[in-house]
């Protein structure tokens, strides 16, 4: 995460994560260099390229962090159901 927040010029992330905001890690890697966190509702599933879906459901809900206003202009214009 530390290195998500460095920009080359060229591209940007937006990671999704987990959202563990109760822990140091957190606290110090994304609420300290995160321009937005959106976090999504519901708990995220993940499919493969044919369309099924594994059953490989996380337990925790998960977040998006942006570091730019663009970023955070693609996200609020994305539809997902973010908080």
């Amino acid at each position: 995460m530390a290195t998500l927040g460095v920009s080359s010029g060229a591209v940007w992330a937006v990671p999704i994560i987990f959202a563990p905001t109760d822990t140091k890690g957190f606290h110090e890697r994304v609420f300290a260099g995160a321009g937005s966190i959106y976090f999504l509702k519901g708990l995220v599933e993940f499919h493969g390229e044919d369309g099924s879906c594994p059953g490989n459901r996380p337990e925790a809900p998960s977040c998006l962090i942006t570091h730019t206003k663009e970023d955070t202009a693609a996200v609020m214009a994305s539809g997902l159901p973010v908080s």
